[in-house]
């Protein structure tokens, strides 16, 4: 569980803003004889449906135009404005139409027969993404269509003779082929419904990674040559412990892989990203009718990829753990990693959790280990911004110093040090008490978002239902400590 108040509300409500997957709000249980100073304490976590609105923060924004980690749109989106630019020059019969691109050379050597292709150059970056529906594999119990961003239906496809535009991951095929982040067959076939081995994942997860990838000098693998086409790719995720290998210390390059084996690698990759599970405990919310059948070591892997939007989920719906994945599902599930507003999401948590990492270890060197922020202060995101409010002028001042001095611009860019006057544990038993109260209030609503105000002095809720007569009965019971309303298109949490 993460430190700070924000995330049980304001970070769930940015990844939501960014994510296309639909969160149910949880039940609120009230206790009476709660002990809201023990140090396992936090407040309520509050989420509801998402928009389908996909925006970048500035911290976001700024990662994207300085790294390609996310492989946002690679060579075939040049190649589209290459071919945009002639199109328009060939129309004009009495001018020339000049047009920037931003260009690489473009490889014409094929990779080998089931070998992924590695990235090259530059990734050029998105401004935002758009969802639209695409048909839907009736067969699969992982997904139901891809979420297509709308750059991408500009950009020429790669097309396969057993890929038709209507197969249900043919944009996802389309988008990573061109990113070269996996490839067909020299056959001209991609056999999106063959199971993919290991080796296969192998390099596709490899060519993820931004990084260049080491020489192989040895490998790991006793059945593993250093003349396999897949030998340092293998070698590279084995060591990133993105993938394993067995006991007796093989790795199968040619085994099939099952459906959750590789949630378990998509898992292991996105902790490599950085990303850090906040909560286990949530994800007991997410129950396929399988569920029991999912083995111990890959359950926790299964639930996390789909509360991240990562795995399509109904609580009725099969997983089929067991069953092989196939070489779509498993380029579907990348491509949502990747390329999708869910994957924007995940980038903007991740880099809140490292922010928050760092004012963890600013306050020990200020305050030293002893110090407990949350009987001092709140931390919270508002604005794309960690605010430290703290109740002490005189610490709050100590911190700000702190702060001011430190070299590290990304952190000073993005926190705030400010004087609040409620703690965490303060403002958490207050959003209990709110949540219980609006329950009693309007027993069919749910509350969409709470953060704290500026000062910290209370709450703001976002709520689906409000009537007059609860506005007037928040004023009475909580005063000016809580803000209360419907969604505006103006309100800047939504």
């Amino acid at each position: 569980m993460s430190k700070f108040f924000h995330t049980k509300s304001a970070a769930w409500l940015c990844a939501l803003l960014l994510t296309s997957t639909t969160v149910g709000a949880n039940t609120v249980t009230i206790t009476d004889d709660q002990d809201y100073t023990e140090a396992g304490y936090s407040p309520v976590r509050v989420v509801k449906e998402a928009s389908n609105e996909t925006t970048f923060g500035p911290l976001t924004l700024n990662y994207y135009m300085q790294n390609n980690t996310a492989q946002a749109l690679g060579k075939a989106s040049r190649d589209q404005q290459l071919q945009n630019s002639q199109q328009t020059k060939d129309a004009s019969n009495t001018k020339t139409v000049t047009t920037q691109t931003n260009t690489l050379p473009a490889s014409n050597e094929k990779a080998p027969q089931n070998e992924t292709s590695k990235p090259t150059g530059q990734i050029q970056l998105l401004p935002s993404f758009k969802n639209s529906s695409a048909n839907t594999n009736a067969d699969s119990a992982i997904f139901t269509g891809t979420a297509q961003p709308s750059v991408f239906q500009e950009a020429r496809k790669y097309t396969f003779i057993d890929v038709p535009a209507d197969y249900w991951a043919a944009t996802s095929i389309a988008v990573m082929t061109n990113q070269e982040l996996i490839s067909g067959y020299s056959d001209n076939t991609f056999r999106p419904d063959k199971p993919i081995t290991r080796e296969e994942v192998a390099s596709l997860f490899s060519n993820l990674i931004s990084d260049e990838s080491p020489i192989m000098l040895a490998s790991s693998f006793k059945d593993i040559t250093s003349d396999r086409w897949s030998a340092n790719a293998i070698e590279r995720v084995a060591q990133l412990n993105i993938i394993s290998g067995y006991g007796d210390k093989t790795y199968r390059p040619e085994r099939f892989m099952s459906r959750q084996e590789f949630a378990v690698v998509a898992n292991n990759y996105i902790h490599y990203l950085g990303y850090t599970t906040e909560d286990l405990t949530t994800l007991d919310a997410i129950h396929y009718n399988d569920q029991k059948f999912i083995a111990p070591w890959a359950q926790d892997a299964v639930r996390e990829l789909a509360s991240l939007g990562f795995l399509h989920y109904q609580s009725r719906l099969l997983f089929s753990p067991e069953k092989y994945i196939t070489r779509a599902e498993a380029t579907e599930i990348m491509y949502r990693v990747t390329n999708s507003s869910s994957a924007v999401a995940l980038r903007e948590k991740i880099l809140h959790q490292q922010i928050e990492n760092k004012m963890i270890t600013l306050v020990e060197r200020t305050f030293g280990k002893g110090y407990i922020f949350r009987t001092h202060g709140a931390m919270f995101w508002q604005n794309n911004k960690l605010v430290a409010a703290l109740k002490s002028e005189a610490d709050a001042k100590k911190l700000g110093a702190a702060l001011a001095f430190t070299k590290d611009k990304n952190l000073v860019n993005n926190v705030q040090v400010t004087i609040g006057n409620l703690t965490e544990i303060e403002l958490g038993k207050l959003q209990t008490d709110v949540a219980y109260f609006y329950n009693q209030q309007e027993p069919t609503g749910s509350i969409i978002a709470v953060t704290p105000n500026k000062n910290a002095s209370g709450l703001v809720l976002i709520v689906d239902e409000l009537k007059a007569d609860t506005i007037k009965a928040f004023t009475k019971k909580f005063g000016n400590k809580v803000e209360i309303s419907l969604p505006t298109n103006n309100n800047p949490q939504l």
